[in-house]
């Protein structure tokens, strides 16, 4: 990986991308603050997001993915761990037969690549993305998902005691470490499920109230 990763630097010097001065800099830089040289020459505006990405794709045959334009399933993100996300900046995008694909920047980072298939036990391939794209994909599943208000306590205790739940039963279970919204949330499928109420009187009350 090293190698490689020197084979890279060369050729971004070579073609004129970067200086060797700003390389030397970048360098240093890195092994003050650590992360990756990318990030580094980005950081310190030697190169451009989109300049990088092109030349990426140039030396490794690769196709750039448009990752703000794709849609991605919610439950991808949970194949991986938080911070394996976070710390190799990389992002779920498919999953076929046990192969997770991930949009990176750095495609040719093997150490990535081996830690997140030891830990996931998947097969990894990686998609070529700018990294400022990751970045927003990883904000929006990670950091920006609307959160769903849940009642208070008080509430769904007398929601409860609508249905029929009564302040003992409620007790009894808080006894057995059963919340109110545990007990809601089993509610309506208990009684579906004794022909209490049918589904379809359950879909015509919610369109009522809706």
């Amino acid at each position: 990986m090293e190698a490689e990763r020197t084979k890279i630097e060369e050729l971004l010097v070579d073609k004129k991308i970067i200086t060797p001065e700003q390389l030397k800099m970048a360098q240093e830089f890195q092994r003050s603050v650590g992360g990756k040289l990318s990030a580094v020459l980005l950081k310190l505006g030697f190169v451009t997001d989109d300049n990088l990405t092109k030349f990426t794709a140039e030396q490794q045959g690769l196709e750039v993915i448009d990752l703000d334009s794709m849609w991605l399933a919610d439950n991808l993100v949970k194949k991986i761990p938080r911070d394996l996300i976070e710390k190799h900046h990389v992002f779920p995008i498919a999953f076929t037969d046990d192969v997770l694909t991930l949009a990176t920047s750095e495609p040719m980072d093997f150490e990535a690549t081996e830690e997140i298939q030891l830990v996931t036990n998947y097969r990894i391939e990686m998609a070529l993305a700018t990294r400022a794209s990751i970045q927003r994909a990883i904000n929006r599943a990670l950091y920006e998902q609307p959160k769903t208000a849940e009642p208070g306590k008080a509430q769904l205790m007398k929601e409860l005691e609508d249905y029929g739940v009564g302040k003992e039963l409620q007790e009894k279970a808080a006894k057995l470490d059963v919340t109110p919204m545990m007990l809601r949330r089993a509610l309506i499928p208990l009684l579906i499920a004794k022909g209490i109420i049918s589904e379809e009187d359950l879909i015509k009350k919610a369109k009522e109230l809706g």
